[in-house]
C-alpha cells in the first residue's frame, strides 16, 4: 500500500487492479525469454498485463524513453496482424554480435516492410522484408509501461 501526504491529511493511494510481481532483467540473451539468474536484478510488481521488466539501455527512443528507463512488457504472438501501426515494441536483433541485442522501435507495417521507426532522428527507420522478418529482428513484446527514476535519469551520451 502506497501513501502520500498532504498538509493536513494523509491519502492512501489503492490500486486499480490486481498487483502481480514480475522480473526485472538487465538483458535478454535470446528470443526464447529465458532468463540467466545473473541477468535477473529484482522483481517489480505492476497492475499491467506484463509478463517482465528491462532496463532499456540504448538512446535510439530518446526522448520518449531514456536509457535507464524500466520498461514494462507484455509478450505477444508472432502473427503479423496482432500489432497495430504504431504499437512501441520490443525487438530482439537476430544479427547483433555485441552489446544488447534488445532494441525498442515504433512498429509499422507497410506490405511487404515491416518498419521499425526510433523516435531519436540520428537513427534510420529499419526496413525488414516481410521474408526476413523474425531471420534479422524478432519482436518479442509490447511496451505497456515505462518508468523512470528523475533522480536517475540517464540522458543520450
Amino acid at each position: 500500500m502506497q501513501a502520500f501526504l498532504s498538509e493536513n491529511r494523509k491519502e492512501e493511494i489503492k490500486p486499480k487492479g490486481k498487483t502481480k510481481t514480475i522480473l526485472l532483467v538487465s538483458k535478454i540473451s535470446s528470443t526464447d525469454i529465458i532468463y540467466f539468474e545473473r541477468d535477473i536484478e529484482s522483481v517489480i510488481t505492476t497492475e499491467n498485463e506484463a509478463d517482465f521488466a528491462i532496463h532499456y539501455r540504448h538512446d535510439n527512443m530518446f526522448s520518449s524513453i531514456r536509457k535507464g528507463d524500466i520498461l514494462l512488457i507484455r509478450l505477444i504472438s508472432q502473427k503479423k496482424n496482432s500489432l497495430e501501426d504504431g504499437t512501441v515494441v520490443l525487438t530482439f536483433n537476430n544479427a547483433h554480435q555485441k552489446g544488447d541485442p534488445a532494441e525498442v522501435f515504433s512498429f509499422f507495417y507497410r506490405k511487404p516492410f515491416f518498419i521499425f521507426e526510433s523516435d531519436n532522428p540520428k537513427y534510420r527507420p529499419l526496413l525488414i522484408e516481410e521474408n526476413q522478418f523474425n531471420k534479422e529482428v524478432t519482436i518479442i513484446g509490447k511496451i505497456v509501461e515505462s518508468r523512470r527514476d528523475y533522480n536517475k535519469a540517464g540522458d543520450v551520451d
